[in-house]
């Protein structure tokens, strides 16, 4: 079985993906160089399994030996090709990849979830799942068969509104549901899954190969703090024009120097350039580049 020394980690919207058009330039390039040291990608995102299997072929991902394996739907399920995945849930058959649950499915969650919102808010917010095309273009500027894939979750509720007193009103009434609530870059996530941080740490008990990695995450929001503050380096991208809209628990992360797509490549250049160096080699991969973040 593959075993890796270092291994990254990483969200996909505004941290791979740019949050302003979806360009991705130079992502699939700068992946390809990491894949050449035998350093694999995990995805770690908000996104569907479906979606996910879109973005990993655009984005030109390598994971564990060479296969598909991330975080779906902010650790609602761990999804990933079968010989990674081999005490898996179920098969996906339109995407091949191999399902293991970790929450709750939404349909369980149903009068929990509409009693989280207002009734004057009901005509002001967006659900996501299920929702008609136009409805997810306007919101997440979606459309055709990436549309149909965002609207295809199972296991976290994404809710938009231009109305910030209606989304505040919704995650602190899911709050008190005892529902785990995490604000993304475009919406606002209502879920009973455990986070990226906990699917990461049942990855790590379901595919033993990977304990021996030193990870290093790459994230932009609040949803990818608990993923930026476990790992071993962390690096935030950050929000157009260049602010940081997260800061982790921890006084050595380093924030890229540009958004998302530009950040990440710069991320993962970094990353190359020091691990392909002998004298650094295995220790502290970030540790010449580590400082403290401007406040």
């Amino acid at each position: 079985m593959c075993e890796y020394p270092l291994a990254v980690v990483t969200d996909l919207d505004a941290s791979a993906i740019s949050s302003v058009d979806y360009s991705y330039d130079g992502v699939p390039e700068a992946a390809r160089s990491l894949w050449g040291l035998g350093i694999p990608v995990v995805a770690a995102t908000s996104k569907t399994l479906w979606e996910l299997a879109i973005w990993w072929r655009r984005l030109g991902f390598h994971g564990p030996c060479g296969g598909v394996l991330g975080v779906v739907e902010l650790g609602g399920a761990l999804v990933g090709s079968e010989d990674l995945l081999p005490q898996r849930d179920w098969v996906d058959p339109s995407t091949g990849l191999a399902v293991v649950e970790l929450a709750p499915r939404l349909e369980g969650l149903r009068n929990l979830l509409e009693r989280i919102i207002p009734a004057a808010c009901r005509d002001r917010v967006t659900i996501i799942r299920g929702a008609p095309e136009e409805e997810v273009s306007e919101a997440l500027g979606l459309r055709g068969e990436e549309a149909s894939a965002a609207s295809r979750r199972l296991w976290d509720e994404a809710i938009w509104s231009s109305d910030r007193a209606c989304l505040e009103a919704i995650a602190l009434r899911a709050l008190r549901a005892g529902l785990n609530v995490v604000e993304g870059a475009r919406v606002l996530h209502v879920t009973g899954a455990p986070g990226k941080r906990g699917a990461l740490e049942a990855l790590e008990r379901l595919a033993p190969w990977l304990l021996g990695a030193r990870w290093v995450a790459i994230g932009d929001s609040p949803a990818d703090r608990d993923m930026l503050e476990w790992s071993w380096a962390a690096v935030v991208i950050p929000h157009p024009p260049g602010r940081v809209a997260v800061r982790p628990r921890r006084g050595d992360y380093v924030v890229a120097p540009e958004p998302a797509p530009g950040g990440w490549v710069w991320a993962a250049s970094t990353i190359e350039l020091i691990y392909s160096t002998p004298s650094s080699r295995g220790v502290g991969v970030l540790g010449r580049l580590t400082r403290r973040p401007p406040s």
